[in-house]
């Protein structure tokens, strides 16, 4: 699919620049007066209107050029407004998935850290003695929190802001090593342990 939508940027990429140069073969007299092509050359900023409406209206040379880069400028933003819709949905589930993997990782992180302190002590130190920095989501999406007992764990990564609307809702493991989902308030039913902890 990502290959289908590159495919299609790239067509629509080369339909622009054809357009361009269409353009500028048709108004040859802006060149022939002595102008250059600095008459086509632009920035990337949103276009002004064109001064005179070759379309209703005689123009010269260079309002002929000017009429044109509005009128590509246009049409350029209209299909970049297409791209996006597109684009922008796939961008969105990739920092989600991103960001959902740095939580599951910081979670089964601290689930070892939890395993190898009760083999070291024989029993599951208190919560607080977790190390902080052991708690900490890359990128702040999650916050994790852990409830002990001396005989057992339950970790638990909540997500916040942004995150929240992820399908995968908040990651828990216990002592077990049974790893679950639970829904975030506000949002669906997360999707099924399967879906969230292998992708």
């Amino acid at each position: 699919m990502n290959e289908t939508r590159n495919s299609g940027a790239r067509n629509m990429a080369s339909q622009m620049a054809s357009d361009l140069l269409d353009r500028m073969l048709l108004n040859l007299a802006a060149f022939d007066t002595g102008g250059s092509v600095d008459l086509y050359r632009t920035d990337w900023g949103v276009p002004a209107p064109a001064a005179v409406n070759c379309q209703t209206q005689t123009c010269n040379p260079a309002e002929l050029a000017q009429f044109d880069l509005w009128q590509w400028k246009s049409a350029l933003a209209r299909q970049l407004g297409v791209l996006l819709q597109v684009a922008m949905p796939s961008y969105e589930q990739y920092v989600l998935r991103g960001h959902r993997g740095q939580a599951r990782a910081t979670v089964l992180q601290a689930g070892q850290w939890l395993e190898r302190a009760a083999t070291a002590q024989g029993t599951y130190p208190a919560a607080a003695q977790v190390p902080a920095d052991l708690l900490r989501v890359e990128g702040g999406r999650y916050t994790v929190v852990v409830a002990t007992t001396t005989t057992s764990f339950t970790i638990t990564a909540t997500p916040s802001g942004r995150q929240a609307t992820d399908g995968c809702g908040t990651f828990q493991v216990d002592h077990t090593g049974a790893r679950s989902q639970l829904q975030v308030v506000g949002q669906p039913l997360p999707l099924t342990s399967d879906e969230c902890w292998s992708r």
